[in-house]
């Protein structure tokens, strides 16, 4: 029968490497990465290609249609079944 061992970090004096002594980040480290998460958001934001006018109207049409559909087709199907329902009982 095979024993269980425990695994231990290979450096276990370093802060954050055992659950029961996690890393401590400082307040100001803190504020730098969130400093630099938001520039960089920033950066990607920039990149992204807005649709225009014209083009959010054409896709909320589409979307709308296929609502309009999608619900006609669950709605003929709810009959059908209601129908077939009542034809048993």
């Amino acid at each position: 029968m095979a024993q269980l061992v425990e695994h231990r970090s290979p450096k276990p004096a370093v802060g954050g490497s055992i659950p029961s002594w996690p890393a401590i980040i400082s307040e100001v480290e803190m504020l730098e990465k969130v400093k630099t998460f938001l520039k960089e958001v920033q950066m990607e934001m920039k990149k992204v290609a807005w649709p225009n006018k014209k083009a959010v109207a054409n896709m909320t049409k589409a979307l709308l249609a296929c609502i309009v559909i999608v619900s006609a087709y669950i709605f003929v199907l709810d009959v059908l079944f209601i129908q077939i329902q009542s034809f048993f009982k």
